[in-house]
């Protein structure tokens, strides 16, 4: 499993690091997303 950063996960969403980034996020199945991360994102979202 991999915990992956918020900041990471933004990056990601937007594009903005473009394969390089995207080769580092875990599958699926490995995510670690603590709770506080999930909070981060749904409010970087709306």
């Amino acid at each position: 499993m991999r915990l992956v950063d918020t900041s990471a996960w933004i990056e990601w969403l937007t594009g903005s690091t473009g394969e390089r980034l995207a080769a580092l996020i875990p599958t699926r199945d490995e995510w670690l997303v603590p709770t506080i991360n999930q909070l981060e994102l749904s409010k970087w979202m709306a």
